[in-house]
């Protein structure tokens, strides 16, 4: 610590037998500090200059294309022209997830994989030509990508399922193993044991979508979900409906209908 104090000169390394302890604090004087050789002086400097990484960027991590995928959704839901649209689709949508779920979820996977790929392609597009985000070059990149991987995943949709199975493994594997580790199993925190707990929770996930074992949880959540969409697009509709002024049999004194976006 240069500072002004009582001037004390610590011997140097192989001057004689040192005569601090350790764990001594030496304040030294501004007359001592002054004292450094100047090849001392310029490797101290060099060695300054050098300062390590930020916490903030050695521990940063890059963003997850699905977490993007979900906040891009998210804020067209949020923010689109035509909210009667939006309501119309999940009308239809949860209707006919309440007939039939299965379909719904082969179509709502192939959709899924149409676009992650539409996105990363135009991505890569932008990046790799130096295009601005709203060229017509990067969506035309994005929608031929797109179309590639949708008819991919229809022919192959049996393999498909088989990598949905394993993402669905992956996402409970990390719940559990959270919750294990936390509370029941402390081994499991043991990087061997974490890897053979995930490869042993992917593996039966992916045997489960194999052998259809899905189809059962899917005939339950599917209309409830369907149920959720096809209620939630009625009730956006009246209130729409009231919001113009086309229910005034239904008026109320003290109900004031204000309008707003189907996803909220």
């Amino acid at each position: 610590l240069v500072a002004p104090g009582p001037v004390v000169a610590p011997k140097r390394a192989g001057q004689g037998v040192p005569f601090l302890r350790n764990g001594t604090v030496v304040l030294l004087g501004e007359d001592v500090a002054s004292t450094t050789k100047p090849h001392e002086e310029k490797k101290d400097k060099q060695e300054d200059t050098t300062s390590p990484p930020s916490p903030e960027v050695a521990s940063g991590s890059p963003p997850s294309i699905l977490v993007s995928i979900v906040e891009v959704i998210g804020n067209q839901l949020q923010h689109a022209k035509y909210q009667e649209l939006v309501a119309l689709v999940a009308l239809v949508f949860g209707i006919v997830m309440v007939l039939d779920g299965e379909s719904v979820f082969k179509w709502l996977v192939i959709g899924a994989v149409t676009i992650v790929a539409c996105i990363m392609a135009k991505n890569e597009a932008v990046v790799i030509w130096e295009l601005n985000e709203d060229s017509h070059v990067g969506d035309m990149v994005g929608i031929e990508v797109g179309a590639l991987f949708a008819w991919a995943s229809y022919v192959g949709i049996d393999g498909v399922m088989l990598l949905v199975g394993a993402l669905f493994g992956g996402l409970v594997a990390e719940c559990a193993h959270e919750f294990l580790v936390a509370h029941v199993l402390t081994f499991l925190a043991n990087r061997w044991a974490h890897l053979v707990f995930f490869t042993a929770v992917i593996a039966f996930a992916i045997y489960l979508f194999h052998r259809k074992g899905h189809l059962t949880g899917l005939a339950i959540l599917s209309p409830a979900v369907g149920g959720a969409l096809v209620s939630s697009a009625t009730c956006y509709f009246v209130t729409d409906l009231a919001t113009h002024k086309l229910m005034g049999w239904f008026a109320q004194h003290n109900l004031h209908p204000e309008g707003g976006n189907w996803i909220n």
